[in-house]
Order: structure tokens, then C-alpha cells, then sequence
């Protein structure tokens, strides 16, 4: 009932349909389903290339129909009904036909064989794509993608943070999935780092150009260009610059971690044990709220949890323990 449900959101959404409460229906089911954000993102691309041309369209779309089981006199049955229902039949006609064209053009992703790779805590790992794209993923980030790309686009799918530089390829868009945001790129260099435990998920542009899409907020689309900065926090996104932690540095700190560095200025304490958490492997646990809140900049490459955070208490005073594997903040 749930995939017929969105079947029919996602016609009406074609056809501009949707009222507001549906609307907030849809960005809710495509936030929280990959698969049904993929299809929209899919049939958008169809959609697009309506005007391309299939040899025996007639017979193709009888075999359609009959796939569907769209008989004659269910078509004629909806002249009554009225101009939406009329659209919205149309509409899932194209949806029909959307899915029968990436079965025969094997698109779909059971035709495909996937790979996940994941980085531990304290791990970078640098991997190369069939299409040439270089990823260099952070501790604690997972990535999915097909061993061989094929289809229209080249989608792979980011748990965490990562680097990529995307090989140039102008027929085949690539596109990046994660939890709050869809990039699509021809041939660039930027960052992403989407950990589900962080609150602010970001992207940062260092070549080329990406458009930002984000569906949990009415499919709001950005274009970035070079050194620009895309932060979301929840239903809130903050656009900016790519920062330095010194004037006159080569890397920005948004790419330290690639040198395995652990680098922020002006960072809440809580924004910062999630990063230590990923890269020493231990769980940071707040007894006290006001501590979360205290604000820090420096930076670390080869220090211990304990050479780290004592340095930290030099500069505003706080008081932790450390036991097994976990961090205790007073």
C-alpha cells in the first residue's frame, strides 16, 4: 500500500498536482527512503529526454499497457472522471513506462553488482572508481557503488565523510547520494561529510561545479561554484566559504583530515568529540549539557586522546575521565 501510495504522489508531483500537505507527504517518503528518492531522481532524468525516440513505439507501448494491466476501456473509463485523474493516469502511464525502459535498458540495480567499502575509526582509505573518479574516505564512512557503471548516470551512495575528485564525463552525470543531500557533478573536486550522528551535514566545492539538491526541503536545488560552502542543519541550510585555519595555508580545513589532521576553529566541544570519537574509536558521553556548548579552535595530528583533550582544558577549563572505551565530560 505504501508503494502504490507513492506511486501516486509521485504522478501528481510530474504534473504539478500535489497539494501541500501531500507535498509535505512526498519530501517526507523521499527523505527517508533511498530507493524512492532514486526513482524520483530517475524519472526526472526521463522526463527530461521525452523527445528521444525509440524504434516500434507503437508495439512498446501496447507491451506497457499490458504490463500494466491497462486495458482500452479502463482509458476511456477516465473521461469522466475529470482533468486530474486524467493527468494523474497519464502520469502513472509514464511511470510504467519509465520502469519498463530501465528494465530494457538495464538500468536497475539488480542487474548491477555492488561494492561497500568502509573506513574503521582512525582509517583513510583512497579507492578508484571503474569511470577513473578518485574517493579518499574518512574514518568511520562507508561508501556503496557498482563495480561497473552503466545506464545514464554513475550514482554511488555516502554514509560519513569523503573526498572526491569525479572523472570528466559530460553523457554521464555523476551523482552522490546521502542522507540530506543529492550532488550531481560532470567532472569536479569536492567534499561531503554527512555523519548521521552530526547535526550539520556540509559539502565544499574546491573545482569545477556541483549542483546541491536537497529533498527534505521542497527539492531546493543550489549551484556551487568554487570555494563555496553548503551547511544543513535540519530544516536550515547556511551557504559560505571553505575556511583556513591559518592565513596563507595550502588546504583548507575542510581536507586537513585527508593529512590526518584534526583541525577546527571556533567548534563547539560537542561538535568536536564527534570527531575525536571517530578517529581514536571511543564513545564521548556528556554528563554535563553546559560542557557540550564551550567553544575551542587548535589543531592535532599525532597527539593521544588524553595529550588532545588536556590541551584543550588549557584553554577553558572542563573536567573529563577517561574509562575503557569511552570519554566522560563533567
Amino acid at each position: 500500500m505504501k508503494e502504490d501510495r507513492f506511486t501516486e504522489l509521485l504522478a501528481k508531483k510530474m504534473t504539478g498536482e500535489l497539494s501541500a500537505d501531500e507535498s509535505a507527504e512526498f519530501n517526507k517518503l523521499i527523505s527517508v527512503n533511498k530507493s524512492y528518492r532514486a526513482e524520483y531522481e530517475q524519472l526526472k532524468d526521463y522526463w527530461a529526454q521525452e523527445a528521444r525516440t525509440y524504434p516500434n513505439m507503437q508495439g512498446i507501448l501496447a507491451e506497457i499497457k499490458e504490463q500494466a494491466g491497462i486495458t482500452q476501456q479502463q482509458t476511456r473509463s477516465y473521461a469522466w472522471i475529470g482533468r486530474t485523474a486524467a493527468i494523474l493516469f497519464l502520469t502513472i502511464s509514464a511511470v510504467f513506462a519509465y520502469r519498463f525502459f530501465l528494465s530494457k535498458e538495464k538500468f536497475n540495480e539488480t542487474t548491477v553488482s555492488w561494492k561497500e567499502v568502509k573506513a574503521s575509526s582512525g582509517q583513510v582509505l583512497k579507492l578508484t572508481l571503474a569511470d577513473g573518479s578518485r574517493i579518499t574516505l574518512n574514518s568511520e564512512s562507508g561508501i556503496r557503488y557498482p563495480e561497473v557503471f552503466s545506464g545514464q548516470s554513475r550514482e554511488v551512495h555516502l554514509d560519513g565523510e569523503a573526498y572526491f575528485d569525479v572523472a570528466e564525463d559530460h553523457d554521464h552525470p555523476f551523482i552522490l547520494h546521502t542522507q540530506e543531500m543529492d550532488i550531481r557533478v560532470l567532472g569536479t573536486a569536492f567534499n561531503v561529510k554527512s555523519y548521521k550522528n552530526d547535526p550539520v551535514k556540509e559539502a565544499t566545492l574546491f573545482r569545477g561545479s556541483i549542483e546541491v539538491n536537497l529533498p527534505g526541503l521542497q527539492d531546493k536545488k543550489l549551484k556551487l561554484k568554487p570555494a563555496d560552502k553548503i551547511k544543513i542543519n535540519g530544516s536550515a541550510y547556511e551557504l559560505g566559504k571553505m575556511a583556513y585555519y591559518n592565513a596563507g595555508d595550502q588546504n583548507s580545513m575542510e581536507i586537513l583530515w585527508m593529512d590526518n589532521q584534526l583541525a577546527f576553529k571556533n567548534e563547539s566541544l560537542e561538535s568536536i568529540a564527534h570527531s575525536m570519537a571517530r578517529r581514536y574509536g571511543l564513545k564521548m558521553i556528556f554528563n554535563n549539557p553546559a560542557t557540550k556548548k564551550l567553544k575551542f579552535s587548535g589543531s592535532f595530528e599525532k597527539e593521544t586522546i588524553s595529550e588532545a583533550l588536556n590541551s584543550l582544558q588549557t584553554v577553558t577549563p572542563f573536567t573529563y575521565k577517561i574509562q575503557r572505551d569511552s570519554v566522560y565530560f563533567y
